[in-house]
């Protein structure tokens, strides 16, 4: 079992619960109790302070996150301690390049899902 949880704008929810829909996985929206997530978590959003509270707000689980951003990175000291050692993935090369000029290790580019309806 996987829980997704993401940052508030729309273009991340939309692409959390696409995530959460695919991997028939629960999506965690707004506010939620830490101890009802599964031991895996995805977490989607950018880098910002709402990205950091749920990174620490989830003790003892698997942490994924999933970085989406646009532009430059300037506030490294903000949130590299809390990126350091996790998993990270990006939807695309240019958010690799950003993550990376502020030393965030990214492990994998995973483009966003298109779907159609």
């Amino acid at each position: 079992m996987i829980s997704i949880l993401s940052t508030s704008p729309y273009s991340v929810i939309k692409v959390a619960s696409t995530l959460a829909n695919t991997l028939k996985a629960t999506y965690h929206r707004g506010f939620f109790n830490p101890q009802s997530l599964s031991k895996n978590v995805i977490i989607i959003g950018n880098p910002d302070y709402h990205l950091t509270w749920l990174i620490q707000s989830i003790k003892n689980r698997n942490i994924i996150i999933y970085i989406v951003c646009e532009g430059k990175l300037i506030n490294k000291s903000f949130i590299y301690p809390h990126l350091k050692d996790k998993i990270i993935i990006t939807p695309s090369k240019y958010v690799k390049t950003k993550l990376e000029e502020i030393d965030i290790h990214v492990s994998e580019i995973i483009p966003h899902a298109i779907t159609t309806f």
